[in-house]
């Protein structure tokens, strides 16, 4: 199946979330490589992280993890391997995934240090200097349960407002087209 994406829509609608909330987003395609990249918005830790040839690794096989479990269309909120808030939706066609939407790195309410100590704890093979990401992970905001449950109300209206305006479809033929 073939899908169109229609790029002079989609990066400025991402851009404008992004300017709203602060929380990055970006767009997969079915085989899961990203089709709308926002480098600019990719906040200090996770550039940090991905430097590195395994923490790369383990991002994207964090990513590939909650691909899996976005199928309903419905926002997928998770932490990932290194502690950090997350989401995935799929945007769908008759049950099928067409792309994917990924939305993160935010924190949490719960105690900053907490989570520091927790994120600490996980990344223990990171080679880095850990000053340098401590710094870099104090630069997440902090959204409360009510925020995330709000912005996923707005990201399951928004990725239902990108498949109804045809930003994202699908240009494979019915059985009864072929």
């Amino acid at each position: 199946m073939n899908i169109l994406f229609d790029y002079d829509r989609l990066v400025p609608l991402l851009s404008s979330l992004y300017t709203l909330t602060g929380i990055r987003s970006d767009m997969y395609d079915q085989g899961f490589s990203e089709i709308c990249i926002n480098e600019k918005q990719t906040p200090p830790f996770c550039a940090l992280i991905n430097a590195c040839p395994e923490g790369h690794e383990r991002c994207t096989a964090c990513d590939r993890e909650a691909k899996d479990r976005a199928r309903s269309g419905q926002p997928v909120f998770y932490r990932c391997h290194a502690g950090i808030c997350e989401s995935i939706l799929s945007i769908c066609e008759g049950g099928q995934p067409l792309a994917y939407m990924f939305c993160g790195q935010y924190l949490d309410d719960t105690d900053l240090e907490e989570q520091w100590e927790n994120t600490r704890k996980a990344l223990g093979w990171y080679p880095g200097d850990m000053e340098e990401l401590n710094e870099a992970f104090l630069k997440f905001r902090q959204y409360s349960e009510k925020e995330v449950a709000a912005y996923g109300e707005i990201l399951t209206v928004l990725v239902s407002h990108i498949r109804l305006q045809g930003m994202i479809q699908s240009t494979g033929q019915t059985d009864l087209q072929r």
